[in-house]
């Protein structure tokens, strides 16, 4: 629940560090969500608050006035234990210890106690594992993937790394791991701007959904039939070919992939939505994809709420993160932006190309639902154009 990350006073509750001489500018803090690695089984980590300022950069306090009290409990005590926590001058602090051998995510929740009584909280996520990246799978075919993903020694991190071939079956990864090719070459585009399939690629002919945080997919070519959705909630796709699907992509339907989302350097083409968003959009960095004669480009359902940021610039809540350097090619009908979303957020999709036919201006029947598409490129060569996008 964004929501219930935010304090009276506007601002948000920070896990983070200090910096050895303990000044502010030398914190380090995410809000909401934040992750890491371990290197050991041990840590220290404090909880603070923060706001943007008009340099978007964060000005971080100790304890707001509003603030009672603070309490950090894990989910799994068993596995990642609260060994001590208290002020230390005049901030919250927590040690956190993870048994040794326990490979997993696990949730630390900080639940702040406001002096009204309410209270309002932020996770803390774990993710063990250990030397995972020196334990990667290769596999050749569907039934050798459907292996890897069920195996009980898969661990979280791991890459799979797909060889060329075909790949058909519906794939579920319920483990943290890194979907992929051993090299991922570039995509191929025929003169009309649409995508050649690789001829030595990895080819999915079904879909492959992720049912956990931190699923990577990457230089995979997705094959459809016209029907249902290629891959689903996946926190970052690169490089991927997606064609002849429903739905190509699509987020948020059982997970929160939606937060700092990475759609970068993919080819969707022919498909029915190439991208839709489904409960959420929080923080998605689209660039540099390639949208082909699809009947809608990007989609936020009439079911998703776009967590934005007001804009005084333009009078409106606007989507938060970066939409930009995107190559939209239309026919006559199809849409680049479809926006139902239920709290009717404006769309930032300034500094990309759209071409409809011989027009490359981009045209207000392109788009259904609140937009924002000025600034724009006028050709797809964007090396071509010196400009800060900003």
């Amino acid at each position: 629940n964004y929501e219930a990350n935010m304090l009276p006073t506007g601002q948000r509750i920070y896990f983070g560090t200090k910096g050895e001489d303990n000044a502010f500018d030398t914190w380090s803090g995410s809000s909401y969500f934040r992750s890491e690695t371990l290197k050991t089984y041990t840590n220290k980590l404090y909880v603070f608050y923060g706001r943007q300022n008009n340099n978007n950069k964060t000005a971080y306090e100790e304890w707001p006035a509003c603030v009672e009290g603070v309490e950090v409990t894990s989910d799994t005590p068993d596995k990642v234990r609260i060994t001590r926590q208290g002020l230390e001058n005049g901030m919250h602090f927590f040690e956190y210890q993870v048994a040794a051998g326990e490979y997993g995510n696990y949730t630390l929740t900080a639940t702040v106690t406001l002096k009204d009584g309410t209270t309002r909280y932020a996770t803390y996520r774990v993710v063990v594992y250990e030397n995972a990246q020196f334990n990667n799978v290769t596999v050749r075919n569907g039934e050798e993937l459907e292996t890897a993903l069920t195996s009980a020694t898969l661990l979280p991190g791991m890459y799979i790394y797909m060889q060329p071939g075909d790949y058909t079956g519906d794939f579920e990864a319920d483990m943290p791991v890194t979907l992929r090719t051993q090299s991922i070459p570039a995509i191929q585009y025929n003169q009309d701007g649409s995508p050649k399939l690789r001829e030595n690629g990895a080819t999915i002919n079904g879909s492959i959904t992720a049912l956990v945080e931190d699923v990577l997919v990457m230089g995979l070519d997705f094959v459809g039939n016209g029907t249902g959705t290629a891959l689903t909630d996946a926190r970052v796709s690169t490089s991927n070919i997606f064609t002849g699907y429903a739905t190509a992509l699509e987020q948020e339907k059982n997970i929160h992939n939606s937060v700092s989302l990475s759609i970068s350097g993919n080819a969707f083409a022919g498909n029915g939505t190439a991208l839709r968003f489904v409960d959420r959009e929080w923080y998605t960095y689209l660039s540099n994809n390639i949208f082909w004669h699809n009947d809608t480009a990007v989609e936020y359902g009439s079911g998703c709420t776009i967590e934005g940021q007001y804009s005084p610039t333009h009078g409106a809540v606007m989507t938060r993160g970066s939409m930009i350097r995107n190559v939209f090619y239309l026919e006559d009908g199809q849409k680049a932006l479809v926006n139902a979303s239920r709290n009717q957020a404006t769309v930032n999709l300034s500094y990309n190309y759209f071409q409809q036919g011989d027009v490359t201006v981009p045209q207000a029947a392109m788009f259904d639902g609140p937009a924002l598409y000025s600034p724009f490129y006028e050709t797809a060569d964007f090396g071509a154009i010196t400009t800060d996008e900003t």
